[in-house]
């Protein structure tokens, strides 16, 4: 008797999961859908049986989606040019999904598609397409076909030289074949330009202050700062000094002169050393006037984090021997010679940090070897010592520009960037770029989990101290 119950039980259950499995759902017409009789209701998997699409140019899809609406629309599975139905790539493709495709349970031309449960206001559908080559633009849609299949993407010249040729798929790969050697590893060195302390290290800093594409900043505190975050064990330091006698507040940067303010927030401690730690582990939300600091002073009365806005660079009614150097008369804003770059518009994703006006490109030759100005500047290549706690082992000093923007001065910082050295086949570096390998030994194991790779593979040689 209780084997029985058992077994009667068990049936039960599989035709639960097969509700709807000897009924066939065929795909509708081309360019129409049709609703699958699957419920919210439904509380387990259901399977229901699809025939294969038997059209060369035919595709049928299974689709979740918003029963009001359409949208939400996820595909569960396809089937398309006689193949079999198989799993969507996307939600449905992960596993314990709820989704599955049995194409050896029916006839040689149906397929059993198990779908999950749904959730109230959503439906399953089958939709309908038809595709031709034909219908789609002939021999242009057959160029772009090719071309999407053998390289990043068409484009209108690509598909109209290829239409010129005949669609000579043949004579194409073979004139590829005769062109130079192309690296994207060589590109990517050569173009790469991202703000990194210490770029010695790995390779040169970009641009000098008078060169042409140097980049220039209008806030005082940069990702550079927060060394921290690439997990080296070091802070860079800010310290605000008493107002003078004017009421103006000096900020450095380890030691070093960044901007002038008329107020500082009350809670900061003047002549203390604040670390510059991180930035809640994004270190661009630091790139702009007003963005937010973080900040901490383990000597000072609250050692809790504090949070600071990032004032805008200024060297107003400052003596010029606490600058160090020269301050570069820069073109005229926004013109050609001195354009904005990294608008907002450009990285809308990035809109809260990255403001419109705050970033230049020195566009012009005009001032390399300029007389005077451009002069006494260091080479960016080795940072001034440093000996205090916790600090890095060196600083660089910060240079500064000024400009007009329609007739309003506008003072800028220098932004040093990192330009990787050339590392090619046909230029290659005297030891392969093995001298310039940082040493790793401080790198996070969680964050970095090839460290020990690498200098398994490096001789202890091609490994240089910070």
């Amino acid at each position: 008797m209780k084997l029985h119950a058992a077994s009667t039980l068990l049936a039960a259950i599989a035709s639960l999961r097969k509700v709807d499995a000897q009924t066939t759902h065929s795909c509708p017409a081309a360019g129409s859908t049709t609703t699958l009789p699957i419920t919210s209701v439904t509380t387990t998997p259901t399977t229901i049986r699809i025939p294969i699409i038997s059209a060369s140019d035919g595709l049928c899809i299974l689709t979740r989606r918003n029963s009001q609406t359409g949208t939400n629309r996820a595909p569960v599975a396809r089937s398309y040019a006689s193949l079999g139905w198989e799993q969507s790539p996307g939600l449905f493709a992960r596993t314990n999904s709820g989704a599955s495709v049995d194409c050896t349970g029916g006839s040689s031309n149906e397929c059993d598609v198990t779908v999950p449960p749904l959730d109230e206001g959503m439906e399953y559908v089958l939709e309908s397409y038809m595709y031709s080559l034909s219908q789609a633009g002939g021999m242009e849609a057959e160029a772009a076909r090719f071309l999407e299949q053998a390289t990043f993407g068409s484009t209108r010249d690509s598909i109209d030289s290829m239409n010129q040729g005949g669609n000579d798929y043949a004579a194409w790969v073979e004139n590829q074949l005769s062109l130079p050697m192309s690296s994207h590893r060589a590109f990517y060195r050569q173009h790469t330009n991202p703000k990194y302390e210490f770029p010695y290290l790995v390779g040169a800093t970009g641009p000098r202050p008078c060169e042409l594409h140097s980049r220039w900043r209008r806030y005082a505190i940069t990702s550079r700062d927060l060394v921290y975050n690439r997990k080296v064990g070091w802070y860079k330091h800010l310290t605000v000094d008493p107002p003078d006698a004017n009421g103006r507040y000096v900020w450095k940067v380890d030691g070093y002169f960044r901007t002038v303010t008329t107020d500082v927030s009350e809670w900061l401690e003047l002549g203390q050393r604040y670390r510059i730690p991180h930035n809640n582990g994004a270190t661009w939300k630091t790139d702009c006037v007003g963005c937010t600091l973080v900040l901490v002073c383990p000597t000072c009365s609250d050692t809790a984090e504090q949070y600071l806005s990032n004032p805008a660079v200024s060297v107003e009614g400052i003596d010029p021997s606490i600058l160090g150097y020269n301050i570069v008369s820069l073109p005229d804003f926004k013109s050609t010679d001195l354009p904005t770059i990294e608008d907002s518009n450009e990285y809308p994703m990035f809109d809260p940090w990255i403001k419109p006006y705050e970033n230049a490109l020195l566009n012009t030759t005009s001032l390399e070897g300029s007389p005077g100005q451009c002069d006494g500047f260091p080479t960016f290549r080795q940072p001034f010592p440093l000996d205090d706690v916790d600090s890095p082992p060196g600083s660089f000093p910060a240079v500064f520009g000024e400009s007009q923007d329609n007739g309003v001065e506008v003072t800028f910082a220098y932004d040093p960037h990192l330009k990787l050295y050339e590392n090619t086949i046909l230029n290659p570096l005297m030891d392969g770029g093995g001298q310039l390998v940082m040493d790793t030994h401080n790198l996070g194991q969680a964050f970095f989990p090839q460290r020990r790779t690498l200098q398994a593979l490096l001789p202890p040689k091609c490994l240089q101290s910070w």
